[in-house]
């Protein structure tokens, strides 16, 4: 019975075309110190990427201090969306996609930003002295358990090191922060930087404030004694972990030993200097807006102002999403109106004409070359929003990253090109998308003037300038460009041009002529960016201690010199590398998973290069086993254990997932001990702000029982114990029905068989603590206050109500959040303590 319903099961899925040759189509090259995966589209990426590694190895790995053995590269298609990621197994994942112009990051080359950036992780995490019990899995490297802001710190800093035009140090937004906070004497403390919680940037706080320190360090010490610290740092992970809890012991004790100070002290000192320099930070004008995360893309049309606003909510402990909205700003009667509310992220910059506003928000679809993403990437939905008739439409999609509105309704759209460092033209008119133009430069925003696109655009060498696009030909040709950065293009009065600059850290707005070729600088503040001009007023984004906001002032133009920028510089050496070449990517990686990466007493592990398969094999005196988990059937996720005389084995396939609000996924899986089979259907059913819920069904194919639950995990098990299945509101409350197998309840009522359980509980916040420590190395974000309701339906009703007190706490590793609540229940006649806690890592 169980091998025909799992045959059955297995075909059904493999005649799905998403999943033949997923997986089986990695290529890889490879050098002296890398080897890099990729899908066939993108060999000359990989081929770039291991040119620039192999570059910049030398001074990275002398700053940090360590060379670390041949590091593997996972190249992953994820869509429009950026990032990379590495792990102390000396493996990096690059995303393919490069930046758009109003992305936060100054540089001359993304691939090379990223691959300083993340290759400086490698270097610093595998920094640990051999012929230790650490080297028996990368797990327990010392350096694994540093404080975030020093990871981050030091990678930002290097990154920022390649160039005075390159990296987040160098950039004007970032500094901004920093001077914005020690100005209101707002600054965070050394456990803050680490545990950020819901303070405005977030984790970019970790990066920021980590690599100012860094720098401080530098520039007061020098970056010897960064890498001494290092040093100290890569002997022991039992001083590094009781460092966490103890200043006597790891980081702490080893900077004292180094600088011959605390780092508390140092820390406070840098705050100081900022502070000092922060004294004349300020914005000019008079703020016309609510505050905010993020205030984005300023644009103005028919006398008004349009702007997109990002706020986190946080309705509850460890419960919270970025809410977006389109607003209009009336100039005259000085009043926001909200006209649209989205679910998901929108790519930023938008584009306005008198008529319409066009705004690419990012999906999630399936079919993208990755492996850590199962398959799904982030697409453009491309909206366009009527200004007089108020209606939302969606017109198309695709991998774009800018949209430029035309006459008569008709569109530009820019994709980044899969083929080369480049761009695809596409324009969309009479509701038909045609492919135009390839160009071998980087375009991002534009505005249409004058019978001509002005674009943000960039080669790669350079960093984002202003160009011209002729509509006829689709050649760009210069028309200012300058050594930094250029962002947020809009439409000026007599055929200007207004944008952002980012001068020697300084973001300003500034007005230019593209006939006359004049420049002139317009904001008065200390940091200004997104300017548009509204009835001779300049409107900015300005920035302060708590996030954004839109600041009006009359402008005071200063000429500025115009000083071209020499030609893009020169990213890898003309003489490319030999590199080794084998089409048989997956073969290689899985012969390399012959290694085993973890060594310890009873368990040998191992893992390809892909990590598309992991194996780990468990001996003791009492007990043997094995167990197994594939992925190379992705997006099917197969795992199976074999211990002593039991067995175990799931599948599950996503059907559908997407993000945002509505339906978000919908999973079917298999699951059996080899005796009892289960088929289940999950899904998130339902999402919308203060709301999730996922909805579960499974059916024992062997005793033809079926089980039903709404739950906020389901776990694939023949008896599972669900500890919690509450979700937290501040607004209105919901009621949670779930049954399961449980042997006994939270409450201790009797339950053996199949039961209902219904809650409804709500929250309102007491106090915003955001309070940091340095030792032990917590953060605590709020304390909430709660009323529940709980009934069990099984036989008899059984009831109870409570209050409890909540706090939530980002605990000791910057991975792992916690949440505890204590509670008192009446049932049944008599009171009881509940303690309630859950992790989240």
């Amino acid at each position: 019975m169980f091998i025909r319903i799992f045959c059955i099961f297995l075909a059904s899925l493999l005649l799905s075309t998403t999943l033949i040759a997923s997986q089986f189509d990695w290529e890889c090259l490879e050098s002296n110190h890398y080897r890099i995966y990729f899908k066939p589209e993108r060999k000359w990426l990989a081929d770039y990427y291991i040119n620039i590694l192999e570059k910049n190895r030398s001074w990275i790995t002398s700053f940090v201090g360590f060379t670390p053995h041949k590091t593997v590269i996972r190249l992953e298609d994820g869509g429009v969306i950026i990032n990379g990621f590495a792990s102390a197994f000396n493996k990096m994942t690059f995303l393919t996609q490069t930046p758009t112009s109003t992305e936060l990051v100054m540089h001359e080359s993304f691939p090379q930003l990223l691959a300083v950036h993340e290759f400086t992780h490698i270097s610093h995490l595998l920094y640990s002295q051999p012929f230790k019990l650490d080297m028996l899995s990368p797990a327990f490297y010392p350096q694994n358990f540093s404080p975030m802001w020093l990871i981050e710190g030091i990678a930002v800093y290097t990154e920022s090191r390649v160039s005075p035009f390159s990296g987040r140090l160098n950039d004007g937004h970032f500094k901004a922060i920093l001077l914005s906070h020690a100005a209101q004497k707002k600054s965070l403390s050394l456990g803050l930087i680490t545990n950020p919680l819901f303070h405005f940037g977030l984790n970019q706080n970790l990066y920021i404030y980590g690599a100012g320190f860094t720098d401080y360090l530098t520039s007061k010490y020098s970056e010897e004694h960064i890498r001494k610290l290092l040093n100290y740092n890569s002997y022991s992970l039992t001083s590094n972990l009781l460092g966490l809890f103890n200043s006597n012991f790891g980081l702490s004790s080893h900077f004292r030993r180094i600088f011959k100070t605390t780092i508390e002290t140092e820390y406070d000192n840098w705050i100081e200097s900022l502070e000092q320099e922060a004294k004349s930070f300020a914005m000019a004008g008079e703020k016309v807006s609510d505050s905010s995360w993020y205030k984005n893309d300023l644009k103005q049309a028919n006398g008004s102002l349009y702007y997109l606003s990002s706020n986190l909510i946080h309705p509850s402990p460890l419960n919270y999403y970025q809410q977006n909205k389109l607003f209009k700003y009336d100039t005259q009667a000085k009043t926001h109106t909200p006209l649209l509310s989205f679910s998901n992220s929108i790519s930023t910059p938008m584009s306005v004409n008198d008529s319409y506003i066009y705004i690419l928000e990012q999906r999630l679809k399936r079919g993208f070359g990755n492996v850590s993403q199962n398959q799904f990437g982030y697409t453009s939905y491309v909206k366009r929003y009527h200004l007089k008739n108020k209606t939302v439409k969606t017109i198309t999609k695709g991998p774009f990253v800018g949209a430029v509105g035309l006459d008569n309704d008709n569109l530009l759209l820019f994709e980044f090109s899969k083929s080369k460092l480049g761009t695809t033209i596409w324009s969309f008119s009479n509701n038909q998308l045609k492919e135009v133009a390839n160009v071998d430069a980087f375009l991002s925003e534009g505005v249409y003037q004058d019978n001509l696109v002005y674009t943000i655009g960039r080669y790669e060498g350079e960093t984002w300038n202003l160009y011209s696009l002729n509509l006829n030909t689709y050649q760009i040709e210069p028309v200012y460009r300058s050594s930094w950065k250029i962002n947020y293009l809009s439409k000026g009065p007599n055929n200007t041009l207004l944008f952002s600059m980012n001068i020697d850290g300084k973001y300003h707005v500034y007005q230019f002529d593209p006939t006359k070729r004049k420049l002139s600088k317009l904001s008065t503040s200390s940091y200004a960016k997104n300017g548009v001009l509204v009835n001779d007023q300049l409107y900015y984004t300005g920035i302060h201690a708590d996030g954004e906001d839109i600041y009006q002032q009359k402008p005071e133009p200063i000429d500025i010199a115009i000083s071209e920028a020499p030609e893009p510089i020169q990213i890898v050496d003309k003489e490319p590398l030999d590199l080794f070449y084998d089409k048989q990517g997956l073969g290689k990686s899985l012969s390399m998973g012959l290694i085993p990466h973890t060594i310890l007493p009873g368990v040998i592990s191992f893992t390809d290069d892909l990590d598309l398969l992991s194996l780990s094999l468990l001996i003791t005196e009492e007990v043997s086993g094995i167990q197994l988990q594939t992925n190379i059937l992705s997006p099917l996720s197969i795992s199976a254990q074999f211990i002593g005389n039991s067995g175990a084995l799931t599948l599950q396939y996503p059907l559908f997932i997407s993000n945002g609000w509505g339906l978000n996924s919908i999973n079917l899986g298999f699951g059996s001990d080899l005796k009892d089979s289960h088929l289940v259907l999950g899904s998130s059913s339902f999402s919308l702000p203060n709301f999730n819920a996922r909805v579960a069904a499974s059916y024992d194919l062997q005793n033809k029982e079926p089980n039903f639950s709404i739950v906020d995990q389901l776990i694939l098990s023949p008896s599972t114990t669900l500890v919690s299945a509450f979700n937290y509101m501040s607004t209105f409350s919901r009621s949670i029905i779930r049954g399961d197998l449980f042997s006994e309840s939270t409450l201790l009522v009797p339950i053996q068989k199949q039961y209902l359980f219904g809650s409804v509980e709500l929250y309102q916040k007491l106090i915003d603590v955001n309070k940091g420590f340095w030792t032990p190395n917590i953060a605590i974000g709020g304390i909430y206050a709660s009323v529940f309701y709980d009934s069990y339906f099984y036989n008899n009703a059984y009831h109870s109500y409570g209050a409890g007190i909540t706090f939530e706490s980002k605990l000791i590793l910057p991975t792992i959040f916690f949440k505890m609540g204590i509670y008192t229940c009446y049932i049944e006649g008599s009171f009881s303590p509940d303690l309630r806690f859950s992790l989240n890592l």
